[in-house]
């Protein structure tokens, strides 16, 4: 992640030296004066957004369309121009470092975004020169902005209010050269009309071979219709990726929910209740499901609703072998694609070619390509995006290429199996890479998944400039092997074309270079850990590199926006996990597994969590280092009680591994040190919360003494504050409301006290004593301490816990005899629940009924 010092522009020229070649002669003196504060300030506006005319400029001048990009970006229209990809990258690497607090970091890439402005500007002027009053219009009007713009700061509230959640869809984009399956696509409609008179789901089953056209049939059929689903879409590729590893159901459940809306305090831990809650949550819509890759029955039973439950959805299912249950077991329609006819075949192949139909048909090069590729959608595709692109006597070369049977890799056999085929029909497409290219594919292939971000590529090829990786992404666009996402994001076109890469690079690299862009890649995603790791949290952490105190932030942290981009990586950082784990970069997998610890703990991904912390475990065990062992045995119990499912085992898991813990830090006939103590403490702590959690307050109550005696004498004020807050809820479960008292107002004062203070627990532990003060009866301190919670925010709250006090202040108010105060707060509760699309807004509403005067749990209330 680190930059280089010295930066030169795309053809190497130093940036001095080329604006003053500019200045000589070409460009006049009122647009030179203009030149270093205008494009520091446009610098500015393209990373704030604040002047947006900025961005649609470059967009229209030198940047590409969301069209191009394949799928809008941020709900950007299709056709609104977008940033080229260069500035993109220099932007994002701002935002990202601005958003985690690394002022350093932040300041070094917002000179290479400048850089990156000033290069593009000089290369437009250079090919239209008649632009440089716009551009100089443009300075003007970004140093004007600069000096009188001030962003607002909407609450987060009024934020989610504003945005309502949009229901999930998949990107269909048209396929301009699709051949055939007419027949199949009116099949499909009648099928999903017949069980919609029916009340029943239509569940259509597409069977054939990789690289027939499952997929794009699906997708064209969706085009076809979109005109009639409306509702939510959500889609899954339920295939092994790259490393043969399966998709988690629970992780794409919640993955569906929280693009839902769903707040993730109300994820359920239950995969069953997952399931439930995502047909709640869209009951009434008409849904589609695309599951790509179906491995069995049972991966579809549990991500789709029962029949009784969304009667008229609508189920897309492909898989790359037969599976006689998902007929039997839900009725599904199955319809078998075959291979394009020659007629269709060659009409594909010169479509994506962009040959002449009738030259071509007479081309005995292009005759031989299509009866080679035998009716196969995906080799038709991929030979012709190379012949699309390629020099001269290409067909000539691509045919020879697909009569060898080392070249074809025997794939279009019809004797040999599906995954070959695919392989077979990538070959050429790979084999007409340029060098350059060609070693970006292998070293992509060696990433965790098919999905990545420019700055991985960057960090896994350090030798290769801005220019040079962004034209073999363009490169590997043009032949269809891999698909821009959006902006900075880039996936493989197929999970298989992942593994293709794969196996190109196992095959055709050195195991010691391999091994260099897997060392890269590891370390990369390791530092983007630690460093938000580092922005979200002071927590204790074992640090035998050091590098904590070095990624400290330096200015305020938006963690909202650290948390979306490691929301964003979430897959990716997950494989990389394993990747070092099963590679043997022990060191590297445990320390990444601990730095997703808070991000875990923020979004509640359990199932993902769980699993990583897992690796994390047993490469601790690989090392020789008992102390990462013990963290890794503490993090992986605290995770298993804060899901705390009794039907999988997590109290007993939680224990097993928090005792383990214990034991690793115990140390017999010595001081143990601070880091053993910190270790002993919070495994401490684990186990009383979820003792209390077994409904056992005292037991709780005595784990945090146990928590508090094992830190002794180590100042650790944010931990004795929270030690308070548990022993004050522990008190409150035992109906000890005077013990209650006195430890929520310590931990209230505690939390108030530190540096800067932690308003988000100071508001927890007040709204934890006016539930305490209700539960003793005493409305009028429980009232009050809920209105000190809310104070205590100032504003700065999430939307989620603010509806939470205001829920309770409501009860109160009603409670209390006073309808209006219950009414207002109440609706505002329901509203903001219902913005975060949280189930709770019917509990809202039910009590708005009860308490506010008859207001309609629906309804306005003045």
């Amino acid at each position: 992640m680190a930059r280089h010092a010295v930066r030169s522009g795309r053809d190497g020229i130093p940036w001095k030296q080329r604006e003053s070649g500019m200045s000589g002669g070409r460009m006049d003196a009122e647009l030179a004066s203009l030149w270093g504060p205008g494009s520091a300030a446009l610098v500015t506006l393209l990373v704030t957004d604040a002047f947006t005319g900025v961005k649609a400029w470059f967009g229209r001048q030198v940047g590409r369309t969301g069209a191009q990009d394949g799928q809008p970006e941020n709900g950007r229209p299709e056709d609104e121009p977008a940033l080229p990809a260069e500035l993109a990258e220099a932007r994002q690497d701002v935002a990202e470092a601005q958003a985690r607090g690394d002022l350093r970091a932040a300041a070094i890439a917002a000179a290479d975004l400048q850089d990156a402005v000033r290069a593009a500007l000089i290369a437009l002027l250079r090919e239209q020169p008649e632009l440089a009053p716009q551009v100089r219009d443009l300075f003007e009007q970004a140093i004007r902005q600069n000096q009188v713009a001030a962003v607002p700061q909407s609450a987060a509230v009024q934020s989610q209010m504003q945005h309502p959640v949009q229901l999930p869809r998949i990107i269909v984009r048209p396929v301009r050269y699709y051949q055939n399956n007419e027949v199949l696509l009116q099949r499909m409609d009648v099928i999903v009309a017949e069980c919609a008179a029916a009340g029943a789901p239509a569940f259509l089953y597409l069977t054939g071979i990789p690289g027939i056209g499952k997929n794009a049939l699906a997708r064209r059929w969706l085009q076809g219709n979109a005109g009639d689903l409306a509702g939510p879409q959500f889609e899954a590729s339920l295939g092994p990726d790259a490393r043969g590893n399966p998709p988690s159901p629970a992780a794409l459940l919640e993955g569906w929910l929280r693009r839902l809306g769903v707040p993730v305090q109300d994820l359920p831990t239950e995969p069953a209740e997952l399931l439930g809650l995502l047909a709640r949550t869209i009951e009434g819509h008409r849904a589609v499901f695309l599951l790509t890759d179906v491995m069995s029955p049972a991966q579809v039973r549990q991500l789709v609703p029962a029949a009784d439950q969304l009667p008229d959805c609508v189920v897309l299912l492909t898989s790359r072998s037969l599976l006689p249950g998902l007929v039997g077991g839900f009725g599904a329609e199955p319809l078998s694609l075959g291979p394009l006819d020659s007629e269709h075949s060659h009409r594909l192949l010169v479509g994506v070619a962009g040959l002449d139909p009738e030259t071509a048909g007479r081309t005995a090069a292009v005759k031989q390509i299509t009866t080679t590729c035998d009716g196969l959608p995906l080799a038709l595709v991929a030979i012709g995006a190379q012949l699309a692109v390629g020099p001269p006597g290409r067909a000539e070369e691509l045919a020879e290429a697909l009569s060898r049977r080392e070249t074809r890799m025997d794939a279009l056999s019809t004797d040999l199996d599906e995954d070959m085929s695919v392989a077979a029909a990538l070959t050429p497409g790979y084999r007409g890479l340029d060098p350059e290219t060609a070693r970006v594919y292998r070293s992509l292939g060696l990433h965790p998944t098919a999905e990545f971000e420019t700055d991985v590529l960057r960090a896994m090829l350090p030798e290769m400039d801005l220019a040079a990786r962004h034209r073999a992404l363009r490169r590997l666009t043009a032949a269809g092997l891999v698909q821009p996402v959006s902006g900075t994001r880039y996936r493989f076109a197929h999970p298989l074309v992942h593994s293709h890469a794969l196996e190109c690079a196992r095959t055709e690299e050195t195991p010691a270079a391999r091994d260099r862009v897997t060392d890269l890649v590891t370390a990369f995603y390791l530092e983007v850990l630690e460093r938000s790791e580092a922005a979200l949290s002071g927590r204790h952490r074992h640090d035998p590199a050091g590098v904590y105190p070095g990624y400290a932030p330096t200015a305020p942290v938006d963690e909202a926006v650290v948390v979306a981009g490691l929301e964003r990586r979430h897959d990716t950082l997950c494989q990389a996990v394993r990747l070092a784990h099963e590679t043997g970069r022990h060191d590297q997998a445990w320390r990444m597994a601990q730095a997703m610890h808070t991000y875990f703990l923020k979004t509640r991904r359990h199932t993902d969590w769980i699993r990583v912390h897992q690796w994390g475990v047993a490469s601790a065990r690989e090392t020789n280092d008992l102390l990462a062992l013990a963290r890794m045995h503490f993090e992986t119990g605290f995770a298993h009680q804060d899901r705390c499912s009794t039907d999988r085992r997590d109290p007993q898991e939680a224990r097993s591994h928090l005792d383990a813990a214990m034991e690793l830090v115990a140390a017999p006939g010595r001081n143990p040190t601070e880091a053993e103590r910190r270790t002993r403490s919070s495994a401490l702590e684990a186990l009383g919360l979820l003792a209390a959690k077994l409904g056992a307050p005292h037991e709780a109550l005595a784990r945090i003494d146990e928590a508090a005696e094992a830190l002794g004498d180590i100042a650790h004020p944010r931990g004795r504050a929270l030690f308070a807050l548990h022993r004050g809820t522990f008190h409150t479960m035992a109906g000890e409301h005077d013990l209650a008292e006195a430890q929520l107002l310590t931990a209230h004062d505690g939390f108030a006290a530190l540096t800067p203070p932690n308003r988000f627990n100071q508001a927890k532990a007040l709204t934890r004593y006016a539930e305490d003060r209700r539960a003793a009866g005493l409305t009028a301190a429980a009232l009050d301490a809920a209105d000190r919670a809310l104070a205590a925010l100032d504003g700065q709250g999430t939307p989620y816990q603010t509806a939470d006090i205001l829920l309770l202040r409501g009860i109160l108010h009603g409670e209390s005899g006073d309808s209006a105060l219950a009414a207002a707060d109440l609706a505002a509760a329901r509203d903001l629940f219902r913005a975060l699309t949280s189930p709770r807004a019917a509990d809202a509403a039910g009590l708005l009924a009860r308490y506010g005067g008859g207001a309609s749990p629906g309804g306005d209330v003045e």
